[in-house]
């Protein structure tokens, strides 16, 4: 048991020279002391506190002068009770220090570390010695957030002095006289950060109309705090933040929703139905329908054409074991711009083209043809027009993460990182249910459920954020009023089903094309049999369009058991029995492939020059309540 005792005695001796011995090399390197310290403050009323201080410094080493910090955050925490009916930890103030003046000493005012900083002396001299500094300013608290009660807390001596005060001396009148209650509860608090007792032996007198006291040989980083709780209303006239901008935001973000939904629900949605047709338009090639189902130039829409010109008679392909040939028979005549151009570039004056040796030239024709396929359907052949409704989504949007973002009581853009997630997640599941809208009429399928089933999922996320948010910011919107914002805003964006209205052209289109693409899908044996003995070139028509409804393969599959003859303008490669299935076969590995391969090279390339082109490079608590912070010199 002995022998205990002195390992525990030992480890306190040792833990208490740890503990003084940065206190005495952090005072030995201050090169001052301050002799005397008095402070004379009024507590307003509203909630502001005017302070003059009086510091007598003792030089020993040549310094400037001294500086002064005062914390512009004030933390209060809760009582146990409290903490379990808030479910936070504290709360947190911003604070403003105004009205700043030195006596007789140069100064200058700056904010570093969320402190206001005072810095008195002239760069030019130095002080040696004895010398007294007298300063003033003024503390403005916000109104409290406390529904039951208001509170006094005010640090008169902060614990960041790096030096010892050989005595310090306070008196604070109160502008409003305390209740006999209030006096029995106030506190004094004084010495180490977070003490709850008076360590310093700091002697007050308080009464309802004052406090003071002194306290003598002070060591550094010492705090002496008073707080006392307060009636209701005791503080009348506190600055309050300006909420209206943060309430009119979230309202009119509530009124964009609200009227999107309105348009939405109200709106006669344009019914499509489908009318069979068992040929291609005439008055349309593949690229010009791929476009229409999709209001989209995709790739394989322009791929398309290469068999559409074949089997117009433009062009012959010959297939070879490890490459595929096309042949020209004739120029294009009075042909859109869009096909002109990829003919342009295909064949480059040449006489064939092999599909293993496609140039950049190529290449660059096939991506500016995309915006040409795309000049077709402007004015009268317009497919669509942007709905109202996207505008306002958008901007719902925007208000509703310029309500995060100014949503505290703290300080403006405190909830940047949740504004930054509104934009974000918001977005995302708007791009997402866009994508999935505008195709929805043509293709259906199970990606659509699963786009609505990801975005609810994105947005469950984003509201436990706003609440988290509320939370820790302090937030000037209730959370029940916050989350009803984002819903509805989230609900103008999930029921959009189209972003574009779509245009009579559009519908007098998408009905014979709806059919045609149904009977590609559903097509009997029976009625192939006889649409292919009607016209042999039949299966040879209808793939091109096949390919941009993305039913190629499936077109090829129902031709399985149906004879067919090779066109006359394709020559296969290989001796075995000839099938819809070869013919499909080169149109995919023949002809696609290499066009894909190219497209995907030449984009490549133009990525990394644009890369080499823009590179560049880049560079890089005090003792609690108002007031407190420390100093030093200079």
């Amino acid at each position: 048991m002995c022998k205990l005792n002195f390992k525990r005695l030992l480890a306190s001796f040792f833990a208490l020279l740890l503990c003084l011995s940065p206190v005495v090399v952090q005072a030995d390197e201050a090169g001052y002391t301050i002799q005397d310290y008095a402070v004379q403050a009024t507590y307003h009323s509203n909630n502001t506190i005017s302070v003059n201080e009086t510091i007598a410094v003792n030089f020993t080493e040549s310094r400037h002068g001294i500086y002064r910090n005062i914390p512009l955050n004030m933390y209060v925490g809760f009582t146990d009770e409290e903490k379990a009916e808030q479910s936070r930890e504290m709360e947190q103030y911003r604070l403003q220090v105004k009205d700043i003046q030195v006596k007789k000493d140069a100064f200058e005012t700056s904010e570093e570390d969320e402190n206001k900083v005072i810095q008195i002396g002239d760069a030019n001299q130095t002080v040696l010695g004895l010398h007294t500094y007298k300063l003033s300013y003024t503390i403005v608290i916000p109104q409290d957030y406390r529904e039951a009660y208001d509170f006094m807390y005010y640090s008169i001596l902060g614990s960041n002095w790096n030096t010892s005060i050989q005595h310090f001396q306070f008196h604070v009148n109160f502008e409003k006289a305390l209740t006999e209650k209030e006096v029995n509860q106030f506190h004094v608090f004084s010495g180490n950060l977070g003490q709850t007792n008076n360590a310093l032996n700091v002697q007050y007198n308080l009464t309802k109309d004052s406090l003071s006291g002194q306290a003598d040989n002070i060591g550094p980083n010492q705090a002496i705090t008073l707080y006392g709780r307060l009636r209701k209303n005791y503080f009348v006239g506190a600055k309050q933040p300006n909420t209206l901008p943060t309430w009119i935001c979230s309202v009119l973000a509530v009124i964009c929703a609200l009227i999107v939904l309105y348009n939405e629900l109200k709106r006669r949605k344009a019914h499509v139905t489908p009318v069979v047709s068992f040929y291609p338009p005439e008055d349309l090639d593949p690229a010009q329908v791929g476009y229409i189902i999709d209001e989209s130039s995709d790739m394989v829409d322009l791929m398309a054409l290469i068999p559409y010109w074949a089997d117009a008679g433009y062009l012959t392909i010959e297939e070879k074991e490890n490459d595929t040939i096309l042949h020209k028979v004739k120029e294009l005549e009075k042909v859109p711009l869009y096909q002109q151009m990829i003919w342009d570039g295909l064949f480059s004056g040449k006489e064939k083209r092999s599909m293993n040796k496609l140039t950049k030239r190529f290449a660059e024709k096939m991506e500016a043809s995309k915006e040409a396929l795309a000049d077709v359907f402007t004015g009268k052949k317009a497919l669509s027009q942007t709905s109202g409704s996207l505008a306002l989504a958008v901007f719902a949007i925007l208000l509703l993460s310029v309500s995060v973002l100014t949503n505290s009581k703290i300080r403006l853009l405190s909830g940047l990182i949740y504004a930054v997630l509104v934009l974000c997640f918001s977005f995302l599941a708007f791009a997402m249910n866009y994508v999935g809208g505008i195709k929805q009429t043509f293709q259906k399928s199970k990606m659509t459920i699963a786009i609505k089933v990801l975005s609810i999922l994105v947005f469950l996320v984003l509201l436990i954020a706003l609440v988290d948010e509320k939370n820790r910011m302090m937030g000037i919107l209730p959370t029940a009023w916050l989350l009803f914002v984002a819903i509805l805003v989230f609900a103008s964006i999930f029921f959009i089903q189209r972003l574009h209205t779509p245009s009579e052209y559009w519908l007098s289109q998408a009905g014979p094309l709806l059919g045609f693409k149904e009977f590609i899908e559903k097509a009997e044996l029976d009625q192939l049999e006889k649409l292919s003995q009607e016209n042999p070139q039949y299966y040879y028509r209808v793939i091109p369009y096949a390919m941009v409804f993305g039913l190629s393969k499936t077109w090829a599959e129902k031709f399985t058991n149906i004879p067919l003859e090779p066109p006359t303008w394709y020559t296969p490669y290989s001796n075995q029995p000839y099938s819809a299935w070869m013919y499909y076969a080169m149109l995919d590995q023949g002809i696609s492939m290499p066009v894909q391969d190219r497209i995907a090279s030449y984009q490549e390339a133009q990525m990394k020059s644009a890369t080499s082109s823009s590179s560049g490079s880049f560079g890089g608590f005090s003792g609690g309540g108002a007031g407190g912070g420390g100093g030093g010199s200079w």
